[in-house]
């Protein structure tokens, strides 16, 4: 009983400790879309994620704090609950009475970074391990007792997974495989009454989808797919044309080499959240389950080794601080199996430690052995919270990625248009214009969907004063042709037909007319001087990936403010924007030659050097590059000797080019 009352208020202890941490704004990728499309009763991104809307649409009516905080609760509750869960888990296979292992699993999983990190946050994946844990949890206990009873949960606990997070299918094969090898299962399947029963608790969760058609038919300003119809239903459901990895033809494309070298990241990254302490354990419990718990083995290794698959599949590209961290959150699945094998490795290693110590041993020193041991252990599982505090606690009050929103926003002149892609300044700009009415008066487009023409339809529904195509666009050009009697900004140079886009702080404002140098540049650099150094925040602590990609909007914006003044040959103006942008992005290749060139129009030979050199070495086939480290040997360094050296490889890598160029 006193177990009990410990365990409880452990829990509850936890709980409160995980709901006081959360982060009360939004922290960059998805949750802006999650929060805002919760918020407004819309959809988000594909899958569409119905369940977590939902949810999400009645935490935001609780009269506290931000919609951020609110909606938040979806992580940090299912956090603690399966902290519960997994504690319950390593209790059933624990095959010592030692209770302290059965904290092992939990301690180590909830608090590893990743998985810490979207305990604290708006995101989906704490609901996600939530409904994974249960469906293990409920598979062993139907296992160990043979009631039907904890069947039916695991059949509604896998239906209502579903209606959230479609990655949890990888679980089902070797789950159903488990089910037939080493349960009852065979039998329950024959009797009639429970297998209609089965059937309803399986499906009658899946109804939860509906939410996205009764959303769709409110016409909410944040929708994707229009899932009125049911072939748009199962586009949005099977992400057909969404996101890093989608399920079309387009995830097949991935070469074999970059799906290697996503396994080897993942090795990489175990070694780095484990250590070599945690990788040793888990080597021995794996060994320990494929010699004592076949069962366990060949439920846990298969699972473990299929979402190896999907990261090999996925083939996520590892190139900017953004696609490491979409990267990053897929590994938790893994994670959690390599959490188990840790605690059976613990448990094999008590085993094997008792054993020896039974042969060579005092009993006194026994005890010391063992209770070192114990500690070394514990300290070990407690660490994980130790380490990845100070990381994931200065986002609690940090506004780094609503400040960037607010950059984007609040500059604009009254009734604009902005024009948004990427996932970092739209879904941020989101969350701030529908969730905390920031700007109003502004009509906020998402790029990629101003092709589709149920968007166009539905930006007229709620701006009537817009001017849309009838069919779908063919470029984004038509849409503000057709518009530019109003004020335009977008975050990206596309080309125009007629007109300019000139930078605007973050964005560019598209000038129908001739444009007038001094007058714009003026207007940029007082636009600048508004906005947020986005190194103010938690990003001066430590670098949280996800976030940290609001860093490469401000450089690229940056980036693009210089080059139009290099344009113009205003080169001290370029200099100023381009030292700021290559301190935030320092491994930007372009950035890094356009200084470059920038200090040698400024006669600044020596402060060019290390800029042309970190650019050739991180872009070696750029011919601009290359000439100006020729040029800098010539008139700078006057080492005639490297000049050639230079002058040679440019004329060869330029006639590889041309060569190239011609067989293309």
């Amino acid at each position: 009983m006193l177990k009990k009352k410990l365990n409880y208020f452990f829990f509850f202890g936890l709980l409160i400790f995980l709901i006081a941490g959360q982060s009360k704004s939004i922290y960059g990728g998805d949750s802006g879309d999650f929060v805002s499309a919760a918020y407004i009763f819309g959809i988000s991104h594909p899958p569409g994620y119905p369940l977590y809307t939902l949810l999400g649409f009645l935490l935001s009516k609780i009269p506290y704090s931000t919609p951020a905080w609110r909606i938040t609760l979806l992580s940090s509750i299912p956090s603690a609950l399966s902290f519960v869960y997994l504690f319950k888990i390593s209790k059933l296979l624990n095959p010592i009475k030692k209770n302290i292992f059965n904290f092992f699993t939990p301690l180590i999983f909830i608090f590893i970074y990743p998985v810490y990190l979207y305990s604290q946050v708006p995101e989906v994946f704490s609901l996600y391990l939530l409904f994974f844990i249960l469906i293990i949890y409920f598979l062993l206990k139907y296992k160990l007792t043979k009631k039907v009873n904890y069947l039916y949960f695991l059949l509604f606990f896998s239906g209502l997974s579903l209606t959230h997070h479609h990655i949890i299918l990888f679980l089902f094969p070797p789950a159903i495989f488990y089910l037939y090898k080493y349960t009852n299962i065979k039998k329950e399947i024959t009797n009639k009454k429970t297998l209609i029963k089965l059937f309803l608790f399986f499906t009658t969760p899946l109804f939860i989808y509906s939410y996205v058609y009764f959303s769709a038919k409110t016409n909410p300003p944040i929708i994707w797919n229009n899932p009125i119809n049911f072939s748009n239903f199962i586009d949005l459901v099977t992400r057909k044309v969404y996101g890093t990895f989608t399920s079309g033809h387009k995830a097949l494309s991935q070469g074999t080499i970059s799906r290697f070298l996503d396994i080897i990241s993942f090795f990489r990254l175990t070694y780095y959240d484990f250590g070599i302490f945690g990788i040793f354990f888990a080597l021995l419990g794996i060994t320990y389950l494929f010699k004592f718990k076949k069962d366990i083995f060949f439920l846990f290794f298969p699972t473990f080794l299929i979402y190896l698959f999907f990261i090999y599949y996925a083939a996520f590209p590892l190139t900017i601080d953004f696609s490491v961290a979409t990267y990053e959150r897929f590994t938790i699945t893994p994670y959690l199996f390599i959490s188990f094998f840790v605690f059976f490795g613990t448990i094999y290693f008590y085993l094997l430690l008792n054993s020896l110590s039974e042969k060579f041993s005092h009993p006194k020193t026994k005890k010391l052995l063992i209770l070192g041991y114990l500690i070394i252990v514990s300290i070990y599982s407690l660490s994980f919270l130790i380490n990845n505090y100070p990381k994931i606690s200065i986002l609690k009050n940090d506004q780094t990625a609503e400040n960037l929103a607010y950059d984007i926003l609040t500059p604009l002149p009254k009734n604009s248009i902005v024009i948004l892609t990427e996932d970092t300044p739209l879904f941020n700009t989101q969350y701030l214009h529908y969730a905390n009415n920031v700007r109003p008066d502004i009509v906020v487009v998402h790029h990629s969907q101003l092709y589709m023409e149920y968007y166009q339809q539905k930006l007229k529904i709620h701006h009537p004063y817009l001017k849309v195509a009838k069919t779908p666009l063919q470029s984004t050009y038509q849409f503000i042709d057709k518009n530019k009697h109003l004020d335009i900004f977008i975050n990206s140079p596309i080309k125009t037909e007629e007109g300019t886009l000139i930078p605007y702080g973050l964005l560019f404002r598209y000038n129908p007319n001739k444009p007038n140098y001094q007058k714009l540049s003026a207007e940029n650099e007082a636009v600048w001087k508004t906005l947020h150094d986005p190194t103010s925040g938690s990003l001066s602590k430590y670098k949280n990936l996800m976030l940290a990609d609001v860093l490469r909007v401000y450089a690229q914006a940056h980036y693009y403010s210089s080059l139009f003044y290099y344009q113009n040959k205003d080169y001290q103006l370029a200099e100023k924007h381009l030292v700021k942008a290559v301190n935030y992005l320092p491994d930007d290749a372009k950035i890094n030659s356009l200084l470059a060139k920038t200090y040698f129009r400024l006669n600044s030979c020596q402060e060019a050097k290390p800029y042309l050199y970190k650019a050739e070495a991180l872009d070696p086939n750029n011919l601009d590059n290359l000439f100006y480290l020729k040029e800098f040997y010539s008139n700078c360094s006057y080492n005639e000797k490297k000049a050639i050296f230079y002058r040679n490889l440019y004329l060869k890598k330029k006639k590889d080019q041309e060569g190239l160029l011609e067989k293309l």
